[in-house]
């Protein structure tokens, strides 16, 4: 997040012209050797900008183009458009546009969309001619209509802060060098300067929701104070420093609870993440999403966050919620996992604890028995797997489940290295369905056992009879066996 320069609105004072070259001398947007790209719609906010950028010293003016899109929406966009192209060719000015084509565009959600495909043109433009930075032409009159609209909506803190002035964009810079001075100011510096101009009859529109912020709620504020646009100003700036120093300690925290375990699965601990006061592990969990947002096809709404606070300070050792697009939060015991991976369904995931000399039935009509040998008195059949282990090497509880992302293994007869139990069940060619219902034994300091059936790992010794050892018993038939004594009743 970068810091938003602080500028001040006062004009009034102080020509628009010399505040910007000042800024321009300071270096505070670009370079004299930067290549800029201006986005010019034709109206008087872009057409200033342009006008600002032209008259430039030689000492700071970098090299700069113009691009424009034709959205084709009104009947006076072609002749914006040529107007704009015969401006650049008569001032030497690098011209690029692109015309939205109107069998391309939606029957609804037409201004989201002319947004997508404006800002698509601009990268793809960017990234051709090697331009560092796109230089938009908001002012401060849009700052104060983005704030208003996001704190009506609802938002994170990051989104009422409002527009930045420099952020990234496309591994470049956007920069809004006019986000300090009013709309009043820029229709003044028009005038005065003679800046021709397009007036675009759809912002008086008010089907359009930023239209009815800008022709009804924004006058009605500045009756009641001249300088509420300062004042959204300084409430943005004030806003936008306090998060990136609270950010600073988000993310040196979310780094220490979060871990990637594989493509699409991310593992919090839950233990390291309850130490952090309740008010951070809200945000570390917010970054957390919004991470996954960026990165990933995962999307979640603002309730999902409450939902995962409470599953995880709950008691209950295991739950799952979905979010969408195939998204599932899943926790098991000290952890809490985002993923994709279709491992688990809400159904079928099964974890229980496994308790020393007991036996515990599973879902399937099988059953795994935990002992010392010293108290197993069943003799071992065909039909079961047995593994013995060093008490020692163990914490227990012990506890049986399903797989989950990410989870790895030491492997018995390797001394050294993990491997994923996905990989594992791969190898071994398992399909897909099998390796969904594999289950695995795991002690209390999350060390896997044994993957039931496939694989066992450095745990797993060599029976000694002089020895008091455990001893892990898969009675796989035993569904069977109860099947064939209630039948023969």
């Amino acid at each position: 997040m970068f810091i938003q320069k602080r500028r001040s609105l006062k004009g009034a004072m102080q020509m628009l012209e010399s505040n910007f070259l000042s800024e321009c001398y300071k270096q505070t947007f670009w370079k004299k050797n930067d290549r800029l790209l201006l986005a010019v719609s034709t109206g008087v906010d872009s057409m200033v900008l342009l006008d600002l950028i032209m008259k430039l010293p030689l000492k700071v003016k970098p090299w700069f183009a113009v691009a424009h899109v034709n959205h084709q929406l009104r009947n006076e966009s072609q002749n914006e458009a040529a107007f704009l192209e015969a401006f650049c060719l008569d001032n030497g000015i690098p011209y690029f546009s692109t015309k939205w084509e109107k069998s391309e565009q939606p029957k609804t959600g037409t201004e989201a969309a002319a947004r997508t495909f404006r800002y698509e043109f601009l990268k793809k433009t960017m990234t051709e001619e090697k331009i560092s930075h796109l230089v938009t032409a908001h002012h401060g009159d849009d700052q104060a209509e983005t704030i208003l609209m996001r704190l009506v909506r609802g938002g994170h803190l990051e989104s009422i802060a409002g527009i930045q002035t420099e952020r990234e964009f496309s591994h470049k810079k956007l920069v809004r060098p006019l986000l300090a001075f009013t709309k009043g100011q820029l229709l003044e510096y028009s005038k005065n300067h003679q800046v021709f101009y397009f007036e675009d009859k759809t912002n008086l529109d008010d089907r359009y929701t930023r239209n009815r912020y800008r022709n009804h709620i924004l006058p009605l504020l500045k009756k009641e104070n001249p300088q509420v646009i300062q004042h959204f100003n300084d409430f943005s700036n004030d806003l936008q420093e306090i998060l990136e120093i609270a950010q600073l300690q988000i993310m040196t925290s979310y780094q220490k609870v979060v871990k990637q375990e594989s493509k699409g699965t991310w593992k919090l601990t839950i233990s390291d993440f309850q130490q952090y006061p309740s008010s951070l592990r809200k945000q570390i969990l917010n970054h957390f999403l919004q991470e996954l947002l960026k990165q990933t096809t995962f999307s979640y709404q603002r309730n999902h966050l409450a939902k995962i606070l409470k599953l995880i300070e709950s008691q209950q050792p295991n739950g799952e919620l979905h979010f969408s697009n195939q998204w599932y939060g899943i926790k098991s015991y000290d952890s809490f996992y985002v993923t994709n991976e279709k491992i688990i369904s809400k159904s079928s995931f099964y974890s229980t604890e496994l308790p020393l000399n007991s036996w515990v039935d599973l879902p399937n009509g099988e059953r795994v028995g935990f002992f010392k040998t010293t108290d197993y008195k069943e003799k071992e059949t065909p039909n079961q797997l047995v593994i013995y282990l060093n008490p020692a090497s163990l914490e227990l509880p012990l506890t049986i489940r399903h797989r989950l992302p990410g989870d790895k293994m030491s492997l018995k007869g390797k001394s050294k290295g993990h491997k994923k139990l996905k990989d594992i069940l791969i190898d071994q060619k398992i399909p897909l369905e099998q390796r969904n219902q594999a289950y695995l034994i795991a002690d209390n300091q999350k060390k896997i056992i044994w993957l039931i059936e496939y694989k066992e790992s450095q745990l797993s010794i060599a029976k000694e009879t002089d020895k008091i050892q455990y001893i892990l018993v898969y009675d796989k038939n035993e569904g069977i066996e109860k099947e064939k004594t209630i039948n023969a009743k």
